[in-house]
C-alpha cells in the first residue's frame, strides 16, 4: 500500500527503486519496537504532539529515500497521503504494519 501512496507515473527503474526502499524503509520503522514505544504508542493519534512526532518521521524517512525527481509539490502530497492513511489505521484500531 505505501509503495502505491508513493508511486508517480513516468519513473525510470532507478527511480521506481528507490520508491520501493522509501515504502520499504518506512514500514520496518514503522514495525520496530523502539518506534512502537516511542512514537506510535497506544493512541498516539490522540496527542497532537505525537501525530507531530508521527508525521515528522514519516516525512524524514521519505526526504532520505525518495527520488530527487520528486518536486517538492509531490513530495508534500505523497507525505501527506502516507501519514493520513497511518493516522487513519490507527484511529480505526489497526495498525497494519504490525
Amino acid at each position: 500500500e505505501i509503495f502505491d501512496m508513493l508511486f508517480v507515473e513516468k519513473l525510470n527503474d532507478a527511480d521506481t527503486k528507490k520508491v520501493k526502499t522509501a515504502a520499504q524503509a518506512l514500514l520496518q520503522k514503522l514495525k520496530e519496537n523502539e518506534t512502537q514505544h516511542t512514537i506510535l504508542t497506544t493512541d498516539w493519534y490522540k496527542n497532537e504532539q505525537l501525530r507531530q512526532n508521527v508525521d515528522d518521521m514519516i516525512g524524514k524517512i521519505l526526504d532520505a529515500n525518495l527520488p530527487d525527481t520528486y518536486n517538492e509539490g509531490t513530495f508534500k502530497k505523497k507525505w501527506k497521503s502516507v501519514y493520513t492513511h497511518v493516522y487513519n489505521k490507527a484511529s480505526r484500531g489497526r495498525a497494519y504494519w504490525q
